[in-house]
Parts: structure tokens; sequence; C-alpha cells
């Protein structure tokens, strides 16, 4: 069965420039070092979308939400 997922909108608010690619990797190595191998397995984050205005929308599963 299909894990049923949440999005969370987020503002980065920095005055230099976020690459998309070091940020999806500031998201796995925090989580990652909260949480583990498991705890990340069932997290999920994924990065779905970033700008550059620093919104951007990360992906979890339902259950995990309030760990991301």
């Amino acid at each position: 069965m299909r894990d049923r997922r949440r999005y969370l909108v987020f503002n980065v608010l920095s005055e230099i420039a976020v690459d998309k690619y070091k940020l999806l990797n500031a998201i796995w190595e925090s989580v990652y070092s909260l949480y583990g191998d498991v705890g990340t397995s069932e997290i999920k984050p994924w990065l779905i979308k970033y700008d550059k205005t620093g919104i951007g929308m990360v992906r979890c599963t339902h259950r995990k939400v309030d760990e991301l």
C-alpha cells in the first residue's frame, strides 16, 4: 500500500542565495542526525519545489509531519 503524503511549505530567510541542492542536503543531514537510518526512512523527506525567492515545499509521510 502506498504511503499518504503531506506537504510543508517553507520560506528561507537569508541574505545570500541558497542553492537547491545544498538545501536538500541540509534537510537530509538534519533528519538523519536527529532520527538515524530508520527514522529517515520512515519520514521519507523530499524537496519538491524550491525557487529563487526562497519559497519551497517538502514532502513527507503523513504520520511523520511533526518530526520533520
